[in-house]
């Protein structure tokens, strides 16, 4: 595998990617704008993507002209098949530890942007006890 950069010019989205993501570009390019460009794009040696449709997508939307890329060129056509739909499907497999999901959120600036940051309700004045939250993902509702 090569690291290089490149221009957005010279990359090729492959043309049977079956994952919809326009959806998700405005997101991905949020995320780029406020934390920079970290993960690669990975292509093949003729520059069609194996995995980051949605970050060059994101990266055309925010005017870039270039981005490092891993370049996989000792692959076969079937692993190349293989990797693009375990890149993909593989997330779907996890889930989230919904409490501490809600840690991490509490206390992050996301500068305006509405990741689903959880609301905390704050107890009665007159009764004691601890903070609660509500997950924004569930709805579930636990003590901190």
């Amino acid at each position: 595998m090569e690291y290089v950069r490149k221009k957005l010019s010279e990359l090729k989205p492959y043309e049977n990617n079956p994952r919809i993501n326009d959806e998700a570009v405005d997101d991905v390019a949020e995320s780029i704008r406020q934390c920079s460009y970290i993960a690669p794009i990975i292509i093949d040696e003729d520059g069609v993507i194996l995995a980051g449709h949605t970050r060059y997508k994101a990266l055309k939307k925010l005017g870039y002209q270039e981005c490092e890329v891993v370049i996989a060129s000792d692959l076969t056509e079937a692993q190349k098949k293989k990797y693009r739909l375990y890149d993909n499907k593989t997330a779907e497999f996890a889930s989230w530890d919904q409490r501490k999901l809600s840690t991490e959120l509490c206390d992050v600036d996301f500068q305006g942007y509405d990741f689903g940051q959880p609301e905390t309700a704050l107890p009665d004045e007159e009764a004691s006890g601890p903070k609660v939250m509500t997950c924004p993902c569930c709805g579930e509702v636990f003590e901190v």
